[in-house]
């Protein structure tokens, strides 16, 4: 794994003048900005009145309906909100195929996919961290995805042709336990999808051994924001450290006269 040693400069946030005018209420101090959730005080200026609300469009509108409309009215809108081409929920699947950075980079290129999160999961150690303690925990990755659009048994095809499902010891240049592959399923339908495609797997490579577990899904920590989106954000060490890592040379190597699975992979 590429040192994490490298780190992006702050930029401070200027605080200039208001050019709406003073603030009556009192200056403004300035104070860091914190990332922790807003406190909610008690109200200063005491309870609200209540002032009767004016007749909006939207009243207007309801009083010239007839009454079978008001009564249907509702169901309209519930089946518009279920019709097709509404948004659909997003899926979660957690892979782990040695260095976070290249996994997700890998899932980020599928139609289907959104947001791909690295972090650690499989361990029992609370807040791991990459500089850290992370012990017992895998590198994995959490692929949230449309499965109106790619389905999760083309996400397994997928992973398995992006890693060495044959390595016990790691994933390509990095070496420990952290760096093993693994496969973590929420539901017993994903758990017989990942050991058909694992048997599947083990049948193209006759008299090896897939290394690559079936594991429950255990909670999932998102690791330090200086490692999400590495390869966009550090595209030339990202490549230096892919490059040198030997990954995509060792996986053509094991998958290049083998046609499993292409269908659901755009390419590099």
């Amino acid at each position: 794994m590429a040192s994490s040693a490298f780190r992006g400069a702050h930029v401070p946030i200027k605080n200039g003048p208001i050019k709406n005018g003073p603030i009556k209420n009192g200056p403004i101090k300035n104070s860091p900005i914190k990332n922790s959730p807003a406190e909610h005080g008690p109200a200063e200026h005491g309870p609200a009145e209540h002032v009767p609300a004016k007749d909006g469009p939207a009243q207007r509108t309801a009083r010239r309906l007839p009454p079978m409309a008001m009564v249907l009215l509702p169901a309209l809108l519930l089946s518009l909100g279920s019709a097709p081409g509404a948004r659909a929920e997003a899926r979660k699947a957690y892979f782990a195929g040695g260095c976070f950075w290249c996994v997700e980079a890998d899932f980020q290129k599928l139609d289907g996919v959104g947001d791909v999160i690295s972090g650690f999961t499989g361990g029992t150690l609370a807040n791991p961290t990459y500089r850290g303690n992370h012990e017992g925990h895998y590198e994995a990755v959490e692929v949230n995805y449309d499965d109106t659009v790619i389905s999760y048994d083309a996400l397994l095809r997928f992973f398995w042709r992006h890693i060495d499902p044959l390595d016990s010891g790691g994933q390509f240049c990095d070496r420990g336990f952290s760096y093993r592959s693994a496969i973590f399923v929420s539901s017993d339908a994903e758990r017989r999808s990942a050991q058909a495609t694992r048997d599947e797997v083990a049948a193209l490579f006759p008299g090896a051994e897939v290394a690559t577990a079936v594991l429950p899904a255990a909670r999932f920590w998102p690791v330090e924001a200086y490692h999400q989106e590495y390869a966009d954000k550090n595209p030339l060490r990202y490549g230096y450290y892919r490059r040198k890592c030997g990954r995509d040379r060792r996986v053509k190597e094991l998958w290049k006269d083998k046609s499993w699975g292409l269908e659901d992979d755009p390419g590099p």
